[in-house]
């Protein structure tokens, strides 16, 4: 069963690269999510083929939840390449697939982002050789949340006029909390999903400011 979930996984995700590679021929590359899609999916194949190159099976739940995953993706795919419904204005038809396909990438990005946790959480955290932080891990699924907020406020960057104050403040005391942990774990414990968070907290801070 896990062999059979692992073909239809990697067919699944070979084929999700190919639409997406006539979806960049067709429209290019013209949003900043489109751009962050391309990363998480990047990120996914790398897991992948670390998998593959250290032979580490993962568990049929995971490959199911890939396996839904990328089917979703396919869906919205294949709609944005090949659904005539959407184009309105045949001027602008490149502008209205690629602005259908970003509507869906935070839900794309979440995705992604709970793959890697529970991928990282299965093969990682359950190993004894390893030992990492239970709070490191809440960080890092908090930034993924207000993540999604950090996506609109480079969407609407031009239009929006009023500083996000409540938001400054909650990415600053999770940042400050971040850095404590750190420091009190150090050398103790690994703390690699804390570096992400800075990663999420520093896109947080360029957002707001720009």
């Amino acid at each position: 069963m896990n062999k059979i979930l692992s073909i239809i996984k990697n067919l699944l995700l070979i084929f999700i690269t190919c639409l997406f590679f006539v979806f960049v021929l067709q429209n290019g590359i013209l949003r900043f999510e489109i751009w962050l899609f391309i990363i998480g999916l990047f990120d996914l194949i790398i897991l992948n083929i670390k998998d593959c190159k250290n032979k580490i099976s993962a568990d049929n739940r995971y490959q199911i939840l890939q396996i839904i995953t990328f089917l979703v993706i396919i869906v919205v795919l294949n709609r944005s390449l090949f659904d005539q419904s959407l184009i309105i204005d045949i001027s602008n038809v490149k502008e209205v697939k690629s602005l259908y396909f970003s509507q869906n990438i935070n839900l794309f990005l979440i995705l992604f982002a709970l793959l890697h946790i529970y991928h990282f959480i299965v093969n990682e955290v359950n190993k004894k050789i390893h030992k990492y932080s239970f709070s490191s891990i809440i960080y890092l699924v908090i930034n993924i949340i207000f993540f999604q907020y950090t996506l609109e406020l480079f969407v609407s960057y031009l239009t929006n006029t009023t500083f996000p104050l409540l938001f400054f403040a909650l990415n600053t005391i999770l940042l400050v909390v971040e850095i404590v942990s750190l420091i009190k774990h150090n050398g103790v414990k690994k703390e690699w999903p804390i570096y992400i968070c800075f990663l999420f907290n520093l896109f947080a801070y360029i957002a707001m400011f720009i």
